[in-house]
């Protein structure tokens, strides 16, 4: 059998194989040069698609009226929707980041099928933000994802016909991991929590797991995992992309350029990309020597300052942008930090350690076994992240908060591949939970009913229909003689106060208002997840006198979140609490 998992990042991509007849779990060299790090670049030359590090070079060595055609971060830019924003990062009509994520990743997974002499694959598992499952201007990306996948032709078809593809939450998959290596280096099961931080370059994902041993549907025991806590950062804003290590990098380089040339507009163009790839190189080949700095400095401005420090320890690094000479400073590093990634940082950190307080989880016990904090991601490798990761938990040589689960860095750098494959084998599994609160608004008499159909971290069978019931257990029923469904409310938070009703746009409304069709105009409706997080919107006619629900129904597939629904005309469904 040949599993697969992807961690498909906006940096770089990474794919790991696992084969159960000799359990070798293997991260997979994409380039010449044996590393199974991929940069997650394409580049179009005379009609000609390159990816990874030919794509980069290609990028960065050409010239400003070139004809090479370059795409970064596509990734990020499935969840996006504002045309002025996807254009602003060089996509157009016929190069959408549809097509060139489709074009990258089968070119990536056709070359580990050839170099392992493959066929099919039997199970493709690809982990995305966990952002994309609980934050509404951003849940649209993994379905995109999800259908890109599918249309593979060398994927295998399960008894449906369907092809065998699952998109997962990387801190899962992470977690699915950690947990494996525990078991590994144990000899016995992990059951506790595990807090896993991902900082990659265009997201910052939180995630709380519980991983417990329970049997599957065959009784066969084994490791599984359940999200309690999930929180992140990472949508598009002010054309950058996320809160993370690219928008980083992006400003950074931005703010040296403007030391240099103060009144200068900077485009994201080859010239600038190729400046922002020699810094990001030097940090990733400098993070010994940028450790020692700030160990013996400190990492406060003024502790940096150029009166503070020798001429020699000041500047970190020169780069070349347009002919002239960017310096870098260590303040500069410190600075961007403080003004791009600190505070989020420490926002979404809070976050989680409010919930373990409430939960009574003893986050602070250096000498729990059944307590883990992993840090992963390639942004997590950077010394000001972990400094403060380290500040917050108060770590120590002997903590063991991180042992068992971590054997090296560069495991953690391949966890998110390594656990899709795990998943993908079936090996480890995700206790399947609802990753939001949905349902519709139905007219009560003293208003709406503001129950839902899913509820958030909710235990559920994938396309299990869960109908929306009031809180006596009684089917909500919709009289439609006023027009359909014109009304949703959904919550992606534990606060019941942050729910929002979305209101479908005119056309969906349209569709909704035929989909009821027996006489009294009533109905009952649904919700059902797949595997890879999508939903699905099923609406069954009722009789009201049987109390019946028809074995006959409606089901909507709601994959292009924002074309169905006005999100930017949300409302506060408890507007007085």
């Amino acid at each position: 059998m040949f599993y697969v998992g992807i961690d498909f990042g906006s940096t770089y991509t990474t794919v790991s194989v696992y084969r159960p007849e000799t359990e070798s779990l293997v991260a997979k060299a994409l380039s010449e040069g044996g590393t199974p790090f991929i940069p997650s670049v394409l580049a179009i030359s005379k009609n000609q698609i390159s990816i990874g590090k030919e794509a980069k070079t290609m990028t960065t060595t050409a010239g400003r009226k070139s004809s090479v055609k370059s795409f970064r971060a596509f990734k990020m830019m499935l969840a996006e929707d504002d045309e002025e924003s996807i254009r602003a990062r060089g996509f157009d009509a016929t190069y959408t980041p549809e097509r060139v994520t489709q074009e990258f990743l089968e070119k990536v997974l056709r070359r580990i099928l050839e170099r392992e002499n493959e066929t099919m694959i039997d199970y493709l598992v690809v982990g995305v933000p966990e952002i994309w499952n609980n934050e509404i201007t951003t849940v649209d990306g993994r379905t995109r994802l999800r259908d890109i996948c599918r249309r593979f032709p060398f994927i295998r078809k399960d008894a449906d016909g369907c092809a065998c593809v699952q998109i997962v939450s990387e801190p899962a998959a992470a977690s699915a991991y950690f947990s494996y290596n525990f078991k590994q280096e144990t000899g016995r099961n992990f059951d506790g929590r595990l807090l896993l931080i991902d900082y990659g370059g265009g997201t910052l994902d939180l995630t709380l797991t519980d991983v417990e041993t329970r049997p599957d549907k065959e009784g066969r025991e084994g490791m599984e995992i359940r999200v309690l806590k999930r929180t992140g950062a990472g949508e598009n804003e002010e054309g950058r992309i996320g809160q993370a290590g690219i928008a980083y990098m992006e400003t950074l380089m931005e703010n040296a350029i403007h030391e240099v040339f103060p009144d200068m507009t900077v485009e994201y163009d080859a010239d600038f990309y190729q400046a922002v790839d020699m810094l990001e190189g030097q940090l990733q080949e400098c993070t010994s020597m940028i450790k020692g700095v700030f160990d013996e400095y400190g990492t406060g401005i003024g502790n940096l300052s150029e009166d503070a420090m020798d001429e020699e320890d000041y500047f970190f690094s020169g780069v070349f942008y347009q002919g002239s000479r960017i310096d870098i400073t260590y303040q500069m590093l410190v600075q961007t930090y403080q003004d791009v990634i600190r505070g989020v940082f420490e926002e979404k950190l809070d976050e989680v350690i409010r919930f373990m307080k409430e939960q009574n989880i003893d986050y602070m016990d250096r000498s729990n076994d059944r307590f883990k904090i992993v840090l992963v991601g390639g942004f997590g490798n950077y010394y000001l992240v972990q400094e403060q990761v380290s500040k917050k938990f108060i770590f120590n040589s002997m903590d063991n908060r991180q042992k068992h689960v971590i054997r090296s860095q560069e495991d953690c750098e391949k966890s998110i591949s390594f656990g899709s494959a795990l998943l993908a084998s079936g090996m480890i599994r995700i206790r399947n939970t609802a990753p939001y609160s949905i349902g519709v608004c139905a007219d009560a008499g003293n208003g709406i009913s503001l129950t839902y159909g899913l509820y958030l971290n909710q235990d559920i069978e994938f396309n299990k229909v869960y109908f929306q019931r009031d809180v006596h257990g009684d089917y909500v029923v919709l009289l439609s003689l006023s027009g359909g469904i014109r009304r949703f409310i959904i919550n992606t938070h534990d606060d019941k106060r942050s729910a929002l009703i979305v209101y479908p746009k005119p056309e969906f409304q349209n569709k909704l208002k035929k989909v009821i069709t027996n006489q009294d105009c009533t109905a009952v409706v649904g919700f059902s997840l797949d595997s890879s997080g999508v939903l699905s919107l099923h609406i069954h006619d009722y009789d009201l006198i049987s109390c019946q629900i028809s074995d006959r129904g409606e089901k909507i597939e709601l994959t292009n979140f924002k074309e169905l629904f006005d999100i930017h005309v949300l409302e506060r469904a408890y507007k007085d609490d």
